[in-house]
């Protein structure tokens, strides 16, 4: 109905325009409103198994599965965009107070906290999993998230993990960060 609307209007806006007509019949009507309708959420269940994925499925690589494992939870634990993920570098991570900052959109600064499972799943990515993945590289960077290569991992990287576990773990497939 709203694009049908959307094409008779702009009929009209051209008679208008070409002198064919004096008025708009159009120029009050609104098109109608979709309802707005809630994302999905997934069950705790299908939540935990997504989350656990990185752990329970065998990874070809040990580092990128604590990597993606430590995304996850983190994802998980504090609801961040994707983007924020990507940008995240290692000096905003207070480990021992589990908080991190975060720059958000617009440029804005926000901290958030996670629990317990996170920082686990963290300090064994930092311990045993970043080390392999930074030594890939001759750059050094303060990404906290490292690419397959030893570069920091981009928004689009990180997007493209969580699609890999969604399907893994057998999540329904419109599942968004």
């Amino acid at each position: 109905m709203a694009g049908r609307l959307a094409a008779v209007r702009s009929l009209y806006r051209h008679a208008l325009r070409s002198g064919r007509i004096d008025v708009d019949p159009l120029a009050g009507v609104r098109a109608p409103r979709r309802p707005s309708r809630l994302p999905r959420v997934l069950s705790v269940d299908e939540a935990a198994s997504l989350v656990t994925a990185p752990r329970r499925l065998r990874a070809r690589d040990e580092a990128l599965a604590r990597r993606d494992a430590a995304m996850l939870e983190l994802l998980y634990a504090t609801g961040m965009r994707i983007s924020e993920l990507a940008g995240l570098t290692i000096d905003r991570l207070d480990l021992d107070r589990r908080r991190l900052r975060v720059i958000g959109k617009g440029n804005k600064e926000r901290q958030l906290l996670f629990g317990a499972p996170a920082a686990s799943v963290l300090r064994g990515y930092l311990a045993e999993g970043r080390p392999v993945l930074a030594a890939r590289t001759a750059s050094q960077s303060g990404a906290l998230f490292l690419n397959a290569a030893g570069d920091p991992l981009s928004a689009r990287g990180a997007r493209m993990v969580l699609e890999r576990w969604v399907r893994a773990a057998g999540s329904p497939k419109r599942t968004s960060p």
